[in-house]
């Protein structure tokens, strides 16, 4: 009985230190992934974890982004494999990497503007001053006027048609003249005083068809460059939908200014959107093949590592992708270094060294020789969305150095 009883007490003893160690593996292992996650962060520009984006809507146009820059890089790195190209950077003026969007914020002062205008202003203190503005696009979004027919599909080369290209164009205006209108978007350079209106200079401008939806880019590039240089001359941008001919007497309703009642608690898929080019000065990598030659077992080589953002809990601020393919390195550096394994000569003289002195040098260590990039679409600390193609991000090949 007593040995029994003893054992028990030692089972008791065992599971409890069992415990403990869990719960110190748990804490050590949670403050690794809460360090990990500061260099993350760190390396996005961002001071904190920005806030759960899962109740968040995302603009829709930045999903879209996401997946056209997805399809490209797909593309470019089957172009890399098929031609075998050898590895290059790619200058930092060849593309955007960074597109930031930001929304109006709507106020009570929103209401002392007519229907057909409205002033929006867009905090784009977040742009670094450091990263390159490419462009700057307002994305409005114009549905069907209920009043207005269904616009008639273009007419195909072969349809019969006796008129003259010239008359042609002249009746399809004449036609088209009562569903037209003029978005027409101002810098407002000055705000209006007691004694003096504002002072306003048109940005750009575009025609949209009251039969059909649709999204307008109207070009900012001018107004934000000044914005992120001199935050204090940003007054925002004053927004009119006018009409195009005296035969126009549509009400502008359908251009979405400002959200409607019925899209209050529904959406803001229809809101107005700046979206931000930047380039922030790092040059890419393309993808390259990995090197063909057979590697034994042991040897310094690439080996899998799927990193899911679900599991390491970043899924409430990183919206796309729900996760990657990273990689990592791993493998011994024999001497000698044989060609296959990518050795500086640094590190073939400190093998040699090794060789001679174990005790005095390590070898030379399995790291990765080759990076490429990947799209992310996230949230910042002001819960404004960021699509950047991040460096350094999966590893292509790994050599001992």
């Amino acid at each position: 009985m007593m040995l029994s009883w003893w054992w028990q007490v030692v089972a008791v003893v065992v599971w409890a230190a069992a415990a403990t160690r869990g719960q110190d593996t748990k804490a050590r292992d949670s403050s690794v992934v809460s360090q990990l996650e500061q260099s993350l962060l760190s390396s996005f520009g961002l001071k904190q974890r920005p806030r759960s984006a899962k109740n968040v809507v995302v603009p829709p146009y930045m999903l879209e982004l996401f997946q056209r820059h997805q399809q490209q890089q797909q593309q470019q790195q089957q172009k890399d494999q098929d031609q075998g190209q050898k590895e290059e950077d790619v200058p930092a003026t060849y593309s955007p990497n960074t597109f930031r969007s930001f929304i109006h914020k709507e106020s009570a002062a929103d209401k002392i503007y007519p229907a057909h205008k409205l002033r929006l202003r867009f905090n784009v203190t977040t742009v670094p001053v450091s990263e390159e503005l490419r462009s700057a696009e307002l994305r409005l979004t114009h549905l069907q006027h209920p009043a207005a027919p269904q616009k008639m599909k273009k007419e195909t080369p072969s349809s019969p048609n006796t008129l003259q290209p010239g008359r042609r164009r002249k009746r399809k205006m004449r036609e088209s003249a009562p569903y037209l209108q003029r978005v027409m978007v101002y810098d407002v350079l000055r705000l209006a005083t007691r004694v003096s209106e504002p002072l306003l200079r048109l940005l750009d401008t575009r025609v949209i068809d009251a039969r059909q939806s649709g999204v307008q880019s109207l070009d900012l590039t001018d107004a934000v460059r000044r914005w992120v240089r001199d935050p204090a001359t940003n007054h925002g941008v004053l927004v009119e939908v006018v009409p195009f001919t005296k035969t126009t007497n549509l009400d502008t309703s359908h251009v979405r200014l400002r959200r409607s009642v019925e899209e209050q608690d529904s959406g803001l898929d229809h809101q107005p959107l700046l979206v931000v080019h930047t380039h922030d000065g790092q040059a890419g990598r393309k993808r390259r093949s990995v090197d063909k030659h057979r590697k034994t077992r042991q040897s310094c080589r690439r080996h899998s590592l799927h990193v899911d953002f679900r599991k390491v809990g970043w899924d409430d601020w990183i919206v796309a992708p729900a996760g990657y393919d990273a990689y990592y390195c791993k493998g011994d550096c024999p001497f000698p270094l044989p060609d296959m394994l990518n050795a500086t000569n640094h590190a073939v003289v400190q093998t040699l060294v090794n060789s001679r002195y174990p005790e005095r040098v390590p070898k030379a260590c399995c790291v990765p020789t080759e990076l490429s990039p990947i799209s992310m679409l996230y949230m910042d600390d002001d819960e404004r969305f960021v699509l950047k193609n991040h460096q350094n991000m999966v590893v292509e090949g790994c050599g001992c150095r």
